[in-house]
């Protein structure tokens, strides 16, 4: 008997000790922690570390020409030049590529119903190939590739902004690295601005 008793009164030491240890003091281990992760110290017992974001990388927004549709807005790259100017679409070329800005009013639309305003009779384009959503003017936009012949790319991204689908086509040709194809339309799409 004295021995479970001695047992018993162990391990309530135990827990009154463990609990004791917290404190209710800001940063003390007994705070708010749900910014904290536990990390191992040298001597092997668990401390508080701060978790800290993941670091994003700066994307430098293109400075070429500005294609301006209802005062949506984006730029080419830099020695890229404007081809045309329309009601509904403005496009520049570069060397080895052309950016289409294309803007349509229209109600409050999903992503999904966005990019298929702009398909042809609903059905997606030759060669599509969703890819991961994006951000632009610091809303969710869809992405996807597509391959309208042999020779080109077609990086398209866009979204509703406004009280208007906004589609954004960088259309690039195959030969350049993909690397650099994710390069230039992640500057087009940085460079997006809305009326103010």
């Amino acid at each position: 008997m004295v021995r479970r008793g001695s047992t018993a009164l162990a391990a309530m030491t135990l827990a009154l000790v463990l609990v004791g240890c917290g404190s209710d003091e800001p940063g003390g281990s007994g705070g708010d922690t749900s910014n904290e992760s536990p990390s191992q110290s040298p001597s092997g017992s668990l401390s508080p570390t701060p978790v800290l974001p993941d670091p994003t990388p700066t994307i430098e927004a293109a400075t070429g020409p500005q294609l301006d549709v209802e005062g949506l807005r984006v730029r080419v790259p830099e020695n890229w030049r404007q081809t045309y100017d329309t009601l509904f679409s403005d496009a520049g070329q570069g060397p080895r590529g052309t950016v289409l800005l294309t803007v349509f009013a229209t109600d409050q639309l999903s992503l999904a119903a966005s990019m298929k305003k702009f398909w042809e009779k609903r059905k997606p384009p030759t060669g599509f190939e969703p890819q991961d959503s994006t951000v632009m003017g610091g809303l969710t936009a869809y992405y996807y590739t597509s391959r309208p012949n042999d020779f080109d790319v077609d990086h398209v991204v866009g979204l509703w902004d406004s009280g208007y689908v906004v589609k954004v086509s960088v259309t690039l040709s195959r030969d350049i690295p993909a690397t650099r194809q994710r390069e230039i339309l992640d500057s087009v799409v940085a460079s997006y601005e809305r009326k103010s």
